[in-house]
């Protein structure tokens, strides 16, 4: 039987922290989920880990290997390919989510059915697990404000990120190689071209700032990857004529 969530993480060479990532996403107040990681071809003991642990919890964890490295935007596809969940939840292998992560956002799909993509709050934490900086703290956004912020070089969608598994087959691509630097928000953005999207303005989701990740080594080719990313999204929105759930937040924006 499918689970209601799937937790999903693309991993690669992130030994130190893949433990702890799983490790809270097994400690939630809820039980129907269950933790998909794609290991893309990692040359340290990251697969051995997971494998570890799927053995104690071989309800809860699946594991995919790959026989070598592919690349970020291989390993989000291909993580997400393993999902079976009504939900969809992205995890990345350095992070860690509070226990009531997914029982709070899971309450919004269930209770707004309009609703397809719904993400949260969240802080910085350094690579020993302690609080390093605040993130993003935010009072309740709209859809229509939300989107506004998203086409206005925002990154609006912070993780924790969870969606209605059904969106990817209304997406004609999935994460793609022109926005490596930026490959989940841009899939991100494509969703709030066809759904409705909430906040759930509280911090369920930790950050993990460290010397080896890609917002940490790459924030200026990342910045200017994802102003790529949003033109494309405005050249979407205009071939479609803008006819789009919040149509009117796009009207007259894209001169």
């Amino acid at each position: 039987m499918a689970p209601k969530i799937s937790v999903f993480i693309a991993l690669y060479n992130s030994e130190k922290y893949i433990r702890a990532a799983i490790e809270s996403a097994l400690g939630q107040t809820i039980s129907d989920f269950k933790i998909c990681v794609y290991d893309d071809g990692s040359s340290d003991r990251s697969a051995s880990i997971v494998k570890e642990l799927a053995q104690e919890f071989p309800n809860k964890i699946k594991l995919c290997q790959g026989k070598k490295n592919k690349g970020a935007i291989y390993a989000y596809n291909a993580a997400m390919r393993m999902c079976t969940g009504t939900y969809m939840a992205q995890l990345d292998s350095d992070d860690i989510l509070f226990p009531t992560a997914l029982e709070k956002l899971a309450a919004v799909l269930d209770m707004h059915p309009k609703i397809g993509l719904v993400c949260s709050d969240y802080e910085y934490i350094n690579s020993k697990g302690d609080f390093y900086a605040p993130g993003v703290y935010s009072k309740d956004i709209s859809d229509d404000e939300l989107k506004k912020m998203m086409l206005n070089k925002t990154c609006a969608v912070y993780h924790l990120r969870m969606f209605r598994r059904g969106l990817l087959a209304q997406i004609p691509s999935w994460c793609t190689e022109p926005h490596r630097l930026c490959a989940d928000y841009d899939l991100y953005v494509k969703m709030a071209e066809v759904t409705m999207v909430r906040k759930v303005p509280e911090v369920v989701y930790q950050q993990r700032w460290h010397e080896t990740n890609i917002s940490h080594q790459q924030t200026a080719q990342q910045l200017s990857a994802r102003l790529v990313q949003l033109q494309s999204a405005r050249r979407r929105l205009q071939r479609i004529a803008v006819s789009l759930p919040g149509e009117s937040i796009y009207k007259g924006r894209f001169k």
